[in-house]
């Protein structure tokens, strides 16, 4: 359901990463970089080294290899690294509790992808909307947000979020 030269994120770890590849590719989603992100001081959750980072796949949406800029719609993002470093919201003392999920993205890292990929007023669409962290990040930038969500309880938790921030979330079943 993405627009044509759209951009894909996808978070995953180190052991979901080699599978993506070629199941982006059969979908005519073309991997074009592999972003770091840095979760600072916040350690996460491994039996024998804590995961400090997490990669995000970073996809676009169009039928060729190669993309011009001659071709309409095409977005490029120049001058930025592709190691971020933004601190996890998830871990911490009492931060799953707060936060209502145990693998929260903080506002922050889903504010860059938006900016970086559309433009105020469009579509973001989120398929695993867990806490709701990708609708906080649409009204802070002028977007428009979609998602879905499999756990009903984490359906809650996002409908709770938005209506804090004084949003009117409905929910289909």
């Amino acid at each position: 359901h993405l627009a044509h030269h759209g951009h894909c994120y996808i978070c995953c770890d180190f052991r979901t990463y080699p599978f993506l590849f070629g199941l982006l590719s059969a979908n005519n989603l073309n991997v074009k970089n592999c972003i770091i992100w840095y979760k600072s001081k916040g350690g996460g959750l491994g039996a024998f080294y804590q995961n400090s980072y997490e990669i995000i796949v970073f996809a676009t949406f169009h039928r060729r290899a190669r993309v011009s800029k001659k071709d309409r719609g095409a977005r490029t993002i120049n001058g930025q690294s592709n190691v971020w470093e933004i601190p996890s919201s998830t871990y911490g003392v009492g931060a799953i509790e707060k936060l209502g999920h145990t693998a929260n993205k903080p506002i922050e890292l889903y504010s860059r992808c938006i900016k970086n990929s559309s433009d105020n007023g469009q579509l973001i669409f989120d398929p695993f909307t867990g806490s709701g962290t990708m609708f906080a990040a649409c009204e802070q930038t002028a977007r428009r947000g979609r998602g879905i969500e499999i756990e009903a309880k984490y359906c809650a938790v996002t409908l709770e979020r938005l209506s804090q921030m004084g949003l009117d979330g409905r929910r289909v079943e």
